[in-house]
């Protein structure tokens, strides 16, 4: 009697994984993956790592903007000059300004990038964790 009851516990078993296996394969894919819980966290780097890409950004950005403002400097120079080397300098200093006050702005968003990545992974949820 006691093997009978053993055999049937073990056949309801076996019934019971056959049916959740066919569950979970017939599902479909786009209702759980991997990927979607990988990205939960915004990257493996910290808050703390994010502020500091952040001011590296906007260090760069003011590095920038000093240039451009020295090359500005130079070309009020070469203007008092009347020749087609001041003129070619000038020109010079034009395409070097706008260059590099475009970086500036480029380090400008990427600083609030980070920003934002350092917002998010002081939430609770974007905590980072390890990879699966």
């Amino acid at each position: 009697m006691k093997l009978k009851k053993q055999r049937l516990l073990l056949i309801i078993t076996g019934a019971i994984w056959v049916s959740m296996l066919t569950v979970a394969c017939s599902t479909p894919r786009s209702t759980f993956n991997w990927t979607f819980w990988k990205n939960l966290k915004v990257s493996q780097r910290s808050a703390t790592e994010h502020r500091t890409i952040a001011a590296s950004y906007r260090q760069g950005a003011l590095d920038y903007r000093h240039m451009a403002r020295e090359h500005e400097r130079m070309k009020a120079e070469y203007a008092e000059y009347a020749s087609d080397v001041a003129a070619a300098m000038q020109a010079h200093c034009d395409n070097l300004i706008k260059k590099f006050n475009e970086l500036a702005a480029e380090m400008e968003v990427m600083a609030k990038e980070h920003e934002e990545f350092a917002r998010l992974a002081d939430r609770p949820l974007y905590k980072p964790i390890g990879e699966f």
